[in-house]
């Protein structure tokens, strides 16, 4: 029986040295590619066709199987929910929205590397604060007219920063993240 060459490197040494360079690797502040005004609001029609999909079959399924008898409050928690689905939860998952993902972007923290799920949620809210929307039954035309408003505002304030903070939106600054091209290798690693 051969015995084991006292130089050669033990094979598990090798494997926990390559985790360590792969873990360290990921960890490595990337270069960031931000993306243009005009890729972020293709995105962000693609990413509205989506949810106009999505609400249309949650009023379909409203209309043809409850018969339009759903209180306004359900259905506006569940228009807030549709819209969780198709931008918060990917944007959490995977760091971003179908939108984005058809464009290559992603969102990636000031250092290249992947935001929090608190700073991910609270841009999220930043972005659509409608998704807060629920009506009441006191009056729901001064609820929904407030949360429009405020919806106006987000959009209107993300589109002026992003001329007056290098390319970042107000979302982007209150989260300190940015939305950047998805490059393999050069890129951040948004998985």
């Amino acid at each position: 029986m051969e015995t084991p060459d006292p130089r050669a490197p033990d094979p598990s040494e090798e494997v926990l040295r390559r985790e360590r360079v792969r873990l360290l690797e990921e960890a490595r502040p990337r270069p960031l590619h931000p993306a243009p005004i005009m890729a972020r609001a293709a995105a962000f029609v693609i990413d509205g066709a989506f949810v106009l999909l999505g609400m249309m079959a949650l009023v379909g399924v409203d209309a043809l199987v409850l018969k339009g008898n759903t209180p306004g409050l359900v259905v506006s928690v569940l228009g807030s929910a549709v819209l969780a689905c198709f931008l918060l939860l990917p944007e959490l998952r995977w760091g971003t929205t179908p939108g984005k993902s058809f464009l290559r972007l992603g969102v990636a923290a000031a250092d290249g590397t992947r935001p929090g799920k608190g700073a991910l949620a609270v841009r999220f809210l930043v972005r659509y604060p409608i998704a807060l929307a629920l009506t009441t039954e006191k009056d729901p035309n001064v609820v929904d007219m407030v949360f429009f408003a405020l919806q106006a505002l987000a959009i209107a304030g993300g589109f002026l920063c992003y001329f007056f903070a290098r390319g970042r939106t107000l979302s982007d600054l209150l989260t300190r993240t940015r939305v950047v091209y998805r490059l393999p290798g050069g890129g951040p690693r948004v998985p």
